[in-house]
């Protein structure tokens, strides 16, 4: 049976979204030219154009995209603050940065091209930190400051620098990671990885070690 021909355009727009999101995340969003993201997702510059409205539609998209995929991991970070989820403070962390690498591995190029715009601009759109980023450190740094008594002002830097150091391995390269853990395989060194931010972030939230 032939497939629907509106399935066949949702395929068709996901690709497309799927090599802006790639070629965006890897090189910038202004070093990429509409014919080679045509070229990447195998399609006409036309159909991105009849998709998206051209380059600056696709652009739009891809962030939206981003940020929505960002704010499925928040989601799933306020759920470890429930109480009753976790037993302590340190199984929280830990859940959350097993939770949170693996998320943003699988979401790599979303992830690099977030941090790749806050390089540039050395902060988040204003209109992105008003809507997402600020609540949610609300969120996070009122309930952690219930759990570890102390007030949500002397958490935001902590916790910050957590989610930065997180991120920061999450979009590396596979010979990255590798390199940095002397290990032959993706899979030992991500092992390796997950150990080395769950120890520093206990570190930076000055929770015990284990």
């Amino acid at each position: 049976m032939p497939r629907p021909v509106n399935a066949d355009a949702a395929a068709t727009k996901q690709r497309i979204l799927d090599s802006a999101l790639e070629m965006f995340g890897s090189r910038g969003i202004d070093a990429v030219s509409l014919r080679e993201l045509a070229s990447d997702a195998n399609v006409s510059s036309a159909m991105i154009h009849h998709c998206f409205g051209g380059k600056d539609g696709l652009r739009q998209a891809a962030i939206d995209t981003m940020y929505s995929q960002l704010g499925a991991l928040a989601i799933e970070m306020g759920q470890l603050l429930q109480p009753g989820v976790c037993q302590s403070p340190g199984e929280v962390f830990d859940r959350a940065v097993r939770f949170s690498l693996a998320f943003c591995r699988k979401h790599r190029s979303s992830a690099r091209l977030l941090m790749r715009d806050v390089v540039a601009k050395g902060e988040l759109d204003a209109q992105r930190q008003a809507s997402t980023n600020d609540p949610f450190l609300t969120q996070i740094t009122t309930r952690l400051g219930e759990i570890l008594e102390c007030t949500p002002s002397e958490l935001r830097m902590p916790l910050h620098s957590c989610v930065t150091l997180v991120g920061r391995y999450a979009v590396s390269s596979d010979n990255e990671l590798m390199s940095l853990t002397a290990k032959d395989t993706i899979e030992d060194a991500l092992v390796v990885a997950e150990e080395h931010l769950r120890t520093s972030v206990r570190m930076l939230m000055r929770l015990p070690p284990n």
